[in-house]
């Protein structure tokens, strides 16, 4: 396959782990610039049209462009943000201030909203690409790139105005503190730190995306707990849980003390009704029986699930991710906690 080969000829280097990998031949120069014109290009040819309506289950998308984009743009044509009920930047600060930014540079439109997330899904891919090659070897790196950067569902909200995108940015610099940590002893405090700190602004973009703060703990717990069940020796352990899980905790408590004091304090009056409209309405099941359909919605069931989700746009990626899954938690070698995290 083109792909594949592609991966063989960037990979296929005497260049070192952490060097530029295959960028010393003029083949892998070939093969890098287009790759990286291809990304590029799907993410901000036609960035003015309609948005592709399957991508997901309604066509909501396009009013949820505007909703998110609808205080940043009264912030600069009016001179105040708040001119009706409805203020999304009081659950989402921080995509508010980079499009009230890049409003005030550019010009208010949905092009330039759009553009946010088109430089955000960038600023992913280097890092996803820095974080793998560091945690596995060049060959996954590239094809992280690979699968990221031209698999058409992450493209088409790659090029879309709403919180998903930004979201993943800080949680790509998180994944990336995380690896950092594990592989720089020396400096494990420091990058535990930032990888906390960006989680907590990752779920200050998207609060949906709580469910990642618990991640780095439990990939540190699961690492030690398998590697000592398999008898591998202490030493060869990435993390040291009683010294290192507390630093995770100190950065994630600075990090939520920080957007409840100086964001969700002073606007709570305002957030709370919000949160508890999305909450109760949209998230919390009403009853176990209800809680059971949700759960096999999710799996097998409708449209609106997860899991068949994946299936009809990304079959091959998410069959994958599931047999390796498997595979790890069948593994009878050292896995660390870069896989964990990831798993």
């Amino acid at each position: 396959m083109p792909i594949l080969k592609a991966i063989q000829i960037l990979t296929d280097s005497n260049t070192s782990e952490y060097s530029a990998p295959g960028w010393n031949t003029g083949k892998s120069r070939v093969v890098i610039l287009i790759l990286l014109s291809v990304i590029v290009l799907f993410r901000t040819i036609w960035l003015n049209s309609d948005a592709y309506l399957k991508v997901d289950w309604s066509a909501a998308l396009l009013t949820d462009e505007g909703f998110y984009a609808h205080n940043a743009r009264n912030a600069v044509l009016f001179g105040t943000a708040r001119t009706d009920g409805f203020n999304n930047m009081l659950l989402s600060p921080i995509l508010h201030a980079l499009q009230w930014t890049v409003f005030r540079i550019f010009g208010v439109g949905m092009v330039q909203a759009r553009s946010i997330s088109v430089v955000c899904s960038l600023g992913v891919l280097w890092l996803m690409f820095a974080a793998m090659r560091r945690a596995f070897d060049n060959r996954v790196g590239w094809t992280t790139v690979v699968v990221l950067g031209l698999d058409h569902t992450n493209v088409l909200y790659n090029r879309l105005g709403l919180m998903d995108t930004p979201a993943t940015l800080p949680a790509a610099a998180a994944f990336y503190s995380f690896v950092r940590a594990s592989s720089e002893s020396t400096a494990r405090s420091r990058w535990l730190f930032l990888c906390g700190l960006m989680l907590c602004l990752t779920v200050a973009t998207r609060n949906l995306c709580l469910y990642m703060l618990p991640v780095p703990f439990m990939a540190m717990w699961l690492q030690q707990r398998f590697d000592a069940k398999r008898n591998i020796e202490t030493a060869k352990l990435n993390f040291d849980l009683s010294k290192d899980l507390k630093k995770l905790i100190f950065a994630v408590v600075v990090g939520v003390a920080a957007y409840v004091l100086v964001w969700y304090v002073p606007n709570r009056a305002e957030i709370a009704p919000t949160n508890h409209y999305y909450r109760v309405n949209q998230v919390q099941p009403h009853s176990v029986m209800h809680l059971m359909q949700n759960v096999q919605h999710a799996v097998v069931g409708d449209f609106r699930g997860v899991a068949p989700y994946l299936f009809r746009h990304t079959p091959v990626v998410f069959v994958l991710s599931l047999l390796g899954l498997a595979r790890m938690f069948r593994s009878r070698t050292m896995i660390n906690a870069s896989q964990w995290y990831l798993g």
